[in-house]
């Protein structure tokens, strides 16, 4: 009776460690740190995908700015992107005739701090330093971005 409690007491020490008796303890070590380091390499890998992407499609925005390429610009914000004052339509009808009508625009991107905010969602901060004909401006730049069919757009833009 003692030797039967004994390897009944064994055998739930070894069911709390997460042994079963199809594995042995160093088959169960040797297996789950090949679980748990594979998606962590991955989703580090996915990440400075997704920051190099989204950094690409913030370059690409500031460069159609500059170069007074309003179509292009307007194209960096998604369909449902919502300005911070007024409705979108009012919002790019404001965008294109100060764009066109600026005879120099500059538009300078600090390095932006990409964060994941969901499988096809991320923002990004970064300093925008603005210089055109009759202005100049630093801000402080936050995006809100959505990958739309393979694109990343502006949904979100505050400054500060």
């Amino acid at each position: 009776m003692h030797k039967q409690s004994l390897v009944a007491f064994t055998c739930a020490i070894a069911l709390l460690a997460g042994c079963t008796h199809s594995e042995t303890k160093s088959e169960s070590a040797a297996a789950k740190p090949a679980e748990t380091s594979k998606p962590a390499k991955s989703d580090s890998k996915s990440a400075a995908d997704k920051a190099k992407s989204v950094t690409a499609a913030i370059d690409a925005w500031a460069a159609a700015w500059s170069k007074r390429d309003v179509d292009a610009y307007l194209a960096a914000y998604a369909p449902d992107f919502k300005p911070e004052k007024g409705k979108r339509a009012e919002w790019a009808k404001q965008r294109r005739e100060r764009i066109s009508s600026a005879k120099s625009i500059k538009v300078t991107v600090g390095t932006p701090q990409v964060t994941s905010t969901g499988a096809d969602r991320a923002a990004a901060r970064f300093t925008q330093v603005y210089e055109s004909d009759t202005h100049s401006d630093t801000s402080e730049k936050k995006l809100e971005l959505h990958n739309v069919d393979g694109k990343w757009l502006i949904t979100r833009e505050t400054s500060q």
